[in-house]
């Protein structure tokens, strides 16, 4: 077995951290990519490789990579545990925001954007997609689906691909294969178990999959609150906080938190330099440029305007 790697932004200088972080990425994946975020960056990798797949622990503080190429040929997938903190990730028209505690797949053939507002730790398996997909369970339909590390076979494999990266370096290599297929039923039971439990689920886990995505979909529109929600479902408030109430914090806190990070991303993007901060706030559903800068720097510890000359300052 490959011993553990361990690699860090820490022994460069701060003004280049972004680019070395941007680099130990595009290595990892395969492919070019772009890092953004501000001058206090601090990103670790630790990693090895067993029979194929790539066992990867990335710590990081709050920052953005975008990833705009298509890879027909590529057919590698990234199972995605989150660990600490929350992450942000958008593929086509699927996008999933992640608390520690779920997991996820990427399909690494595809452009996406992945970002975090705050300190986070992952575990990152990359493996041949035809480990995870079979005849009966095509990974197509399960890319940036959210799965539970908490309970059923969901937990197995999160806790399971933990023990794993903490035994690194002293497991044997002979048992490198058999490992590697247990990771990977553990995986391909978690999508069975999502496909069953998504028959049979109730009406309300369904109403909630249904606001989300409505909610990511609206989140430009200013008009987009509790009433419009209810209205467009057909359905009373009340049940609306029920179906969402499994989600730890409310609809309107889901809200302006997704609008935030919103802004965050935009004001770390290259192709939105050019425009304003109030364009940002305004495209993003805030009826006011005051009432979002104060908002944005409670949230964030810094104003819109100097997160954006601090993430200039870093890629000059």
């Amino acid at each position: 077995m490959t011993p553990l790697t361990k690699i860090s932004t820490n022994a460069v200088k701060i003004a280049d951290r972004l680019a070395q972080w941007q680099e130990f990425n595009a290595k990892a994946v395969g492919r070019p990519m772009r890092t953004l975020g501000d001058g206090s960056f601090q990103g670790t990798l630790e990693y090895a490789i067993i029979a194929d797949v790539y066992w990867c622990k990335v710590t990081a503080s709050s920052h953005r990579i975008e990833q705009g190429e298509t890879f027909r040929s590529q057919s590698r997938v990234h199972v995605i545990f989150q660990l600490k903190g929350q992450s942000y990730r958008k593929q086509g028209d699927r996008a999933i925001q992640m608390s520690a505690g779920e997991w996820t797949i990427s399909d690494l053939s595809k452009p996406y954007v992945s970002s975090s507002s705050e300190d986070i730790e992952l575990l990152v398996l990359g493996m041949p997609a035809e480990l995870v997909s079979t005849r009966s369970c095509d990974m197509g339909k399960f890319a940036l689906r959210p799965f539970s590390g908490l309970s059923g076979v969901g937990k197995l494999a999160y806790e399971f691909g933990q023990d794993v990266f903490g035994q690194l370096g002293t497991l044997r290599s002979e048992f490198d294969g058999e490992i590697v297929q247990m990771v990977s039923h553990l995986i391909r039971l978690s999508l069975r178990e999502f496909t069953d439990e998504a028959t049979l689920s109730s009406h309300k886990s369904i109403l909630c999959d249904r606001i989300k995505s409505y909610i990511l979909s609206n989140l430009h529109d200013p008009s987009l609150d509790i009433d419009r929600i209810a209205e467009v479902h057909r359905c009373t408030k009340r049940y609306l906080h029920k179906a969402f109430e499994g989600e730890g914090k409310s609809i309107s806190e889901y809200i302006w938190q997704l609008r935030l990070d919103r802004c965050r991303d935009q004001l770390l993007s290259l192709p939105a330099k050019t425009k304003s901060i109030t364009e940002i706030a305004l495209s993003c559903g805030f009826n006011s440029s005051a009432h979002f800068s104060t908002v944005f720097k409670r949230r964030f510890g810094v104003c819109p305007r100097g997160l954006r000359m601090d993430a200039a300052r870093s890629t000059n």
